[in-house]
Formats: C-alpha cells, sequence, structure tokens
C-alpha cells in the first residue's frame, strides 16, 4: 500500500479554510502523498497568503475561476504528469482524520474494479451528524441523495459497500479510470459534474464505492454561500443537463412540478414574512438556470457558454455540442 497519491485541495477565495484542510492533511498517516492546491482564480490575498504559510506545497495557479471541474481537471493533469497512482480531490473547507487516506486505499486496492472511492462525511459544525456516507440517482427526475445524511452516527454504515455516486468532497480516483473515461466535464461549473463522472466510469464496468472507516469533516456549501443564488441556479440547471445526458424513462413533468414548487412554497409563506422573502429571492435564479438549459447554455452563471443546441433541436433530431466532455 505506498501507491504515489496527489491530494487536489481546490482554493477560491478561502484560504482561511484551505489552511485548515492542508495542515490536517499534513498529519496522514498514509506514506506517500503530495499536496497540490489550485487556487481558482481568487480574487482575495489566497495566493500570498498560502505561499507565505505553505512554502513547500506545490500551488497552481489558474488565472480564473474554472468551476469546480475546470479547476480541478487542472491539478489532475498535473498529478498525471508527476506519475501519480491516485488523484484524491478535496475540498478545501474540509479537514480529514490522519487515517483518512489510507483507507481510502485499502478500499480501492481490494478490488481491481473499484475506480473511484469516497469517504464518510461527517458535518463540521456537528461531528456526530454526517453529510454523506452513500450516494443514490434517480435517473427518471435527475434527483440525487446524500444517503445518511442528518443521521446521527452509530455505525450503521461502517461496511464499505457499492454506491451510485460518491461526493467530490472525498473522492479518490485510480489513475486507470482517467485514462478510459477522461477527465471531468466542464460545462457544469460546479454540481452534478462529480456525479456525471460517476456514472461514466459505472459504463465501463467500474465500481463506486464507500470506506466508511475513511473519516472526513465538511463545512457544507462554503463556496456558494459567497456568490448569491448559486446553489439554485446550479443544481437547478445542471440537474436538467444531467437528466437528458443519464435519464431512463424520463419523467419531465414530475422534475418541472418539483423545480417550480417553489412558486407554492412562496404563496403559502406570510406574506412578506422573512420566509416569503427568502423564496421569492429565489425566483430570478431558477429562470435563469431554465432559460439557459433552454438555450443550451452552460458554464458559469454570470458568463454562460453555448454547448448545445436550443432544446427543440436537442429534442428532434439536433446534435448535441459536448465541447469540454
Amino acid at each position: 500500500m505506498d501507491g504515489s497519491v496527489f491530494i487536489n485541495i481546490l482554493n477560491w477565495n478561502g484560504w482561511e479554510d484551505t489552511i485548515e484542510c492542508i495542515e490536517s492533511c499534513q498529519l496522514l498517516q498514509y506514506p506517500n502523498f503530495q499536496i497540490v492546491v489550485i487556487d481558482n482564480g481568487s480574487e482575495d490575498d489566497s495566493v500570498a497568503i498560502l505561499r507565505s504559510r505553505f512554502p513547500q506545497i506545490i500551488l497552481i495557479e489558474t488565472g480564473v475561476n474554472l468551476g469546480f471541474a475546470g479547476g480541478n481537471n487542472i491539478g489532475i493533469n498535473y498529478a498525471i504528469e508527476q506519475g501519480a497512482d491516485y488523484i484524491w480531490l478535496l475540498n478545501n473547507d474540509t479537514i480529514v482524520m490522519p487515517s483518512a487516506l489510507s483507507e481510502l486505499i485499502i478500499v480501492a486496492e481490494g478490488d481491481s474494479q473499484i475506480g473511484m472511492v469516497g469517504s464518510k462525511v461527517m458535518q463540521y459544525a456537528n461531528r456526530e451528524l454526517i453529510d454523506f456516507v452513500l450516494g443514490s440517482v434517480d435517473l427518471q427526475v435527475g434527483r440525487t441523495k446524500h444517503i445518511g445524511r442528518g443521521e446521527k452516527d452509530t455505525g450503521q454504515y461502517d461496511l464499505a459497500s457499492e454506491s451510485d455516486y460518491i461526493t467530490g468532497c472525498s473522492l479518490l480516483v485510480k489513475k486507470a479510470v482517467i485514462a478510459e473515461i477522461g477527465l471531468m466535464t466542464e460545462e457544469y461549473f460546479l454540481y452534478y459534474e462529480e456525479t456525471d463522472w460517476c456514472l461514466q466510469a459505472r459504463k465501463k464496468g467500474y465500481k463506486i464505492y464507500n470506506a466508511p472507516l475513511s473519516t472526513i469533516y465538511h463545512k457544507v456549501h462554503s463556496s456558494t454561500q459567497k456568490v448569491p443564488g448559486a446553489f439554485v441556479y446550479y443544481i437547478t440547471r445542471n440537474r436538467l443537463y444531467f437528466l437528458e445526458k443519464f435519464g431512463e424513462n424520463i419523467k419531465w413533468k414530475k422534475r418541472i412540478m418539483e423545480d417550480w414548487s417553489i412558486i407554492k412554497a412562496i404563496f403559502s409563506a406570510k406574506f412578506l414574512s422573512a420566509k416569503f422573502f427568502t423564496k421569492i429571492s429565489k425566483l430570478p435564479y431558477l429562470f435563469k438556470a431554465y432559460f439557459h438549459w433552454f438555450f443550451g447554455m452552460a458554464g458559469a452563471m454570470k458568463s454562460p457558454v453555448k454547448y448545445h443546441a436550443n432544446i427543440w433541436k436537442r429534442c428532434f433530431g439536433g446534435q448535441t455540442d459536448h465541447r469540454a466532455g
């Protein structure tokens, strides 16, 4: 158990979290790892602070925000060029337990068909509660589910098992998988890219597993909280694209009704109450998500790029242009 592991930590205006993450990684018990920080176009003092604090760590600057997949893909390419056997994608708003990486490797090396492995992700704020252990995907409506989320950890998920997908918060991938399926699809920008990647691997015959004895603690949505409406926009738009790509017996009516149930929630809230304003503030981002999906726009919310034909051509014989996939 000595394969080389490159730990990719993506930073965007979050040097405080990144410092805490790196410091926890430095205590890992696994003997052969390299930490790589990819700064994804930060506009604060992240680069200067991180270089000063950790001069021995490789820090790659993208220059612009390339999103989760784009930034991590830079790090993945670097790791492969340096001869990595494994790449561990790790959110910067996490801290890891000393045995976390060793436990991932134990599961990964237990079966040659296992291609990706994820940790037991616990909540940072309440460390008895689970955030993610296993993931399930409903391919009829594109809904993903974090199995175990909100449950108190009593060891109920402590047997390694197969999963539909694992979250990019902590994702260990073998270099052989990347050689076969390529890098993550960058058009999503944020959310669903790791689910897409996992399903691509499964289609090639690889197993996706969790390593429940690999424990990390996650602050949850720390990046999207910095940008108003980002979570609603990216989750809504990317779920629609994901459903187009991987859906089976798709229930479009149910998908659309679930998304737009926010309107019912607005009218059910007390007028001018805090809940009313919270719900109504999400509407512009929901409209924008559907508008961009309809016309084939993807990438960053502020500057989307046309990746696909509009919905009519996609549905009635038009070809999809997967630029980033």
